[in-house]
This record gives C-alpha cells, structure tokens and sequence, in this order.
C-alpha cells in the first residue's frame, strides 16, 4: 500500500510571531470559527496536493532550486480582515503587501517543478481554493499573488445561521524576517489540520 502525503511549500513565522497573529484574534474567540493553532500558522507559498513516497522525494529534491538566488527578506502584516473578497467569506486572514523576493520565491517554485513535468503525478487543490494543478500534473501560469495568512475559517453551518454577521477587522502592525521556506505535510484531525516540516531550504 502506498503512502500518500498531502503537501505544500511555505514561509513558517517564529513561535514569537505566530503568538501575537493569534493574540491579534482574541475579540472574536467566541464566533464559530475554526481558529488556526498558533503552531501551525504559516504563509503557503504554493499548494501541490497528494503524492505518493517517491512523488515527495523527487519534491524535496528540487526544492533548492525554487530558493536559488533569493535572499533574506521581511515581511510585514498590517491588516485582519475576512476572505476571499469575492463569493462567500470562508476565513479570517491576516495580509500585507507582497514583498518582490516572496513573488520570486513562489515563481520558482511553479518553474521548478513545471520544467521537471515527471514530478508530480497528482491532481490537487488548495484549502482556500486559489490554485489548482492540472490533470497531466504540470503547474498552471504564474497567477498574480496576494500575500494573506490563514487565522482561523469560518464552520459554515453556524456562521450562515448568525442573525447579523460580526464585523472583523483590525489594523496590526506585525513584521517578521524571512529566511528559509518548508516543504510541509498536511493532516487532518478532528480539530483540523496540522503541519509538519519535511524539509527546509536556507534562504542566501
């Protein structure tokens, strides 16, 4: 039987950080949100979906090059809002502008593994829906990138019965150096998916 691991390539905050993104949400703890554990907040850089022992080893392989002549660089988050702004709002997120290096390290990712089309042999789509691989396995085009973190989603059949829906919205002004990315793994539990590190590549 094979094993298959549910993946995606990320920018993970220190412990110090994630604490105060969850700290940023303590108004709305009681809202039926599923909220992100502090552990496991992070920044996906790219979704890639199911693949089998072999499928991941070939991934975790070319990881470096997706990293190749990007540099240290920060990132700043100055806003908690609710998305997607189009269609029907599923999370509560954190967002900024998107530094040039996170757009460069993501472009690499997709050229990395499109240029190696026997890389993945999966179909998959990501939580929040905003990419998609398609059936042959190779990458779609580069889409334009909006910089947001995950905080907490909403559990559709109690939000849909609020009377009014809460208005969620702050300004916070958190920044936090970036210096590797992570191949991770997705699992889900009975409270929600948590992450673990598979690999990690250093930033120049």
């Amino acid at each position: 039987m094979r094993n298959i691991h549910r993946i995606f390539i990320a920018v993970n905050p220190q412990p110090k950080i994630r604490q105060q993104l969850f700290a940023a949400t303590d108004a709305w703890r009681e809202l039926p949100i599923r909220w992100t554990k502090p552990e496991d907040i992070h920044v996906t850089l790219h979704f890639i979906g199911k693949v089998d022992d072999d499928t991941l080893s070939r991934i975790a392989e070319i990881l470096p090059l997706a990293a190749q002549g990007v540099e240290q660089f920060e990132i700043t988050l100055n806003r908690i809002g609710i998305g997607p702004e189009k269609g029907r709002a599923r999370m509560v997120w954190a967002e900024g502008e998107t530094p040039r290096e996170l757009t460069q390290l993501r472009q690499q990712v997709q050229e990395a593994v499109e240029s190696r089309p026997h890389v993945l042999e999966n179909v998959g789509v990501s939580d929040d829906d905003t990419e998609q691989l398609s059936v042959n396995g190779r990458l779609p085009s580069v889409q334009p990138f909006r910089l947001h973190v995950t905080l907490g989603r909403m559990v559709p059949f109690r939000w849909t019965r609020l009377a009014e829906k809460p208005r969620i919205e702050r300004d916070i002004n958190i920044s936090f150096p970036v210096s590797s990315i992570e191949l991770m793994e997705s699992e889900s539990g009975q409270d929600g998916s948590s992450y673990t590190i598979l690999s990690s590549v250093d930033l120049l």
